[in-house]
């Protein structure tokens, strides 16, 4: 070690000029297209009549089924923020 660096005072750091407060907040906000409730799926009408080949029926099942797998999802959803608030 130099003579310099052994003689030499050791000063205190400088004093802060401004003390800096920090606050983390986490808040659970729910989608705004949460917030409206889900419409029932519309009921089928007495005296319908829906005809149609195979393919026809096979469509119209997948998509009854996706809009009810869908809306299930949503309420699921809406529920678990409701609760987390």
């Amino acid at each position: 070690m130099s003579a310099a660096c052994a003689s030499s005072p050791v000063s205190p750091p400088p004093a802060p000029s401004a003390i800096i407060q920090t606050r983390v907040q986490t808040r659970t906000v729910c989608p705004a297209e949460l917030g409206p409730d889900v419409p029932d799926q519309p009921k089928v009408p007495a005296g319908a009549k829906i005809t149609a080949n195979a393919a026809g029926q096979d469509w119209l099942k997948a998509l009854l089924d996706w809009g009810a797998g869908l809306s299930a999802t949503l309420k699921d959803a809406k529920t678990q923020c409701a609760k987390s608030q």
